[in-house]
Formats: C-alpha cells, sequence, structure tokens
C-alpha cells in the first residue's frame, strides 16, 4: 500500500475541496485512499468490512479472469442467454 505525507494527503483534499466546492471530513483511523483520479475516505467503522468485500471482488474477477484464459465466455460465466439463432 502507498504511504503519503499527511502534507500531500492534506494537499489531495484541497484540490478535491476547490474541484467539487465543499469540504471531505476526516476523522481519525479513517482510511483515504488517493491517486490520480480523486480520492475516497472510507470511515474506521467501515474499514474492515470494505478492505474484506474488496478482497473478495477481487478474488472473484482473478476466478473470472482464469475461466476466460481457459476458454470459457462471458455469457457462460456470468449466467447470460446466448442470442437465438434465427433460422
Amino acid at each position: 500500500m502507498l504511504q503519503r505525507s499527511r502534507r500531500e494527503v492534506s494537499r489531495c483534499l484541497r484540490e478535491v475541496s476547490r474541484s467539487r466546492g465543499r469540504g471531505a471530513p476526516v476523522c481519525a483511523g479513517d482510511l483515504v485512499v488517493a491517486d490520480e483520479d480523486g480520492v475516497i475516505i472510507i470511515p474506521v467503522a467501515a474499514v474492515e468490512r470494505t478492505l474484506r468485500e474488496g478482497r473478495q471482488r477481487a478474488d472473484k474477477e482473478a476466478l473470472l479472469m482464469a475461466r476466460l484464459r481457459e476458454g470459457h465466455t462471458t455469457l457462460d460465466l456470468l449466467g447470460l442467454t446466448r442470442p437465438q439463432e434465427q433460422p
């Protein structure tokens, strides 16, 4: 996980505040994730659940990608019906 200084995080939050026209409250223990596309603040009470659900989604997507490499189609893997062939 990338770690940034408080100064860099504060600068990012100020930029978000300017671009969105409102501030973003951050409390002690909150998880702040930022990249060139934006900033997200996850409240401390939701950090464990968010990380758990993120890992579950990443695992599911990794399995899906492995099945695609094996030759399965997204239609099959996602349980979607194939278009009916015209006679």
